[in-house]
């Protein structure tokens, strides 16, 4: 019997709309390697701003305000050399993701998991789980059309993202989560020491570090693999 391929696949944080150098980034490893990349996931700040007027639901400082490279793939002047699923983060076109809430291709090859979304590529079963987590705000609604003073917290995690995932679950195992913010508490379970050396501002979260949705979601979930950007900083 055949053994089966090895299947491998790029996962990178928050690239704020730098697009072009993570599909370089991508291009430089598989030359470097001779291994060909089968899909990217990209764990949030992705920043799909097609055009001026999504900054009204883009939350930066105004000395941030690029609309980078999404914008060139949105209009097909440039296609994504590879498949790319990607959740949303606290640095996106809020108003973009609200209108595929429930996921979408947002351009060729550009896919973006929805608030909570589930899709099946080369066999494995992977969760995206978009948003980051602010206590006050888990039980808020969405209101449709959104207004600006949403903008913040349309990228909120939400409490029933934790059912949502249950239910996309069903009987199946889970292969993979990704997701913007990091479950709460996992930082406790490698060298957190090493850790606030390079990040000293998270000493004082410890423990409660991340997202209490993401927690109850991995705890529920249970998956082979987790994924999660945000922080800025390698962790495993």
């Amino acid at each position: 019997m055949l053994a089966k391929p090895t299947l491998h696949i790029a996962v990178t944080g928050c690239v704020h709309g730098q697009l072009q150098k993570m599909y370089e980034a991508v291009h430089v490893h598989e030359e470097a390697t001779g291994k060909k990349v089968s899909f990217l996931i990209c764990c949030g700040d992705f920043q799909s701003l097609r055009t001026e007027a999504d900054f009204d639901f883009f939350k930066s400082n105004v000395s941030h305000r690029d609309l980078c490279d999404f914008h060139l793939y949105h209009e097909k002047k440039l296609t994504a050399p590879i498949l790319t699923i990607f959740v949303g983060g606290n640095h996106e076109a809020s108003n973009v993701l609200l209108n595929a809430f429930y996921g979408g291709y947002l351009a060729p090859n550009i896919y973006y998991m929805g608030f909570v979304g589930l899709v099946k590529l080369f066999g494995l079963r992977i969760l995206g789980v978009s948003g980051i987590f602010k206590f006050y705000d888990v039980n808020k609604p969405f209101y449709y059309p959104p207004e600006r003073r949403d903008l913040i917290t349309m990228f909120h995690s939400k409490n029933f993202q934790i059912e949502m995932s249950k239910k996309l679950q069903a009987k199946s195992p889970i292969d993979v989560v990704f997701s913007h913010d990091w479950p709460q508490g996992i930082v406790m379970k490698g060298d957190y020491q090493q850790l606030y050396k390079y990040q000293p501002g998270f000493r004082k979260d410890g423990p409660k570090l991340g997202s209490l949705v993401n927690a109850k979601i991995l705890e529920e979930i249970k998956p082979v693999n987790w994924f999660a950007g945000h922080m800025h900083c390698e962790y495993r």
